[in-house]
């Protein structure tokens, strides 16, 4: 929240931390749609896969984010 309320252009939920752990793709998912439900500035999601972007796509991410990609996964957000 406060990312949002000091103009972050956008937040990223589901990064790997300095150990390489991430949350669970369900609680990803839900912080995802918390967000986009609540606040203004766009939400992305790190996806370990395209399975998992589709995933996040559904739950509200404007955009999602890999570490198998050079960029951002635009097609799961084109699909249903």
């Amino acid at each position: 929240m406060a990312a949002g309320e000091a103009g972050a252009d956008y937040v990223l939920f589901g990064e790997p931390d300095a150990k390489g752990q991430r949350p669970s793709v369900e609680a990803i998912a839900e912080r995802l749609q918390w967000w986009a439900e609540l606040f203004e500035p766009p939400c992305v999601g790190f996806a370990a896969s395209r399975e998992e972007a589709y995933e996040f796509a559904a739950a509200g991410a404007d955009s999602c984010w890999s570490a198998i990609s050079s960029g951002p996964i635009r097609a799961a957000l084109r699909q249903p």
